[in-house]
């Protein structure tokens, strides 16, 4: 898996940040997932998620 992250030193300080949009199901948790249970109507939770993150590091 890859995503575009910024990504930077600046007077000893390291940076990085971005977002990623992940599937959850490829990493075989399938729970509520509508592609696996497709009887399970109104419950059905997203397999998709987004992790935004910012690391800083000194």
């Amino acid at each position: 898996m890859s995503f575009p992250a910024k990504i930077g030193v600046k007077n000893g300080v390291a940076a990085a940040s971005g977002t990623a949009t992940i599937d959850r199901t490829q990493f075989d948790i399938k729970y509520g997932s509508k592609s696996f249970f497709e009887s399970i109507g109104d419950k059905a939770i997203d397999n998709d998620f987004t992790l935004s993150f910012n690391v800083i590091a000194k």
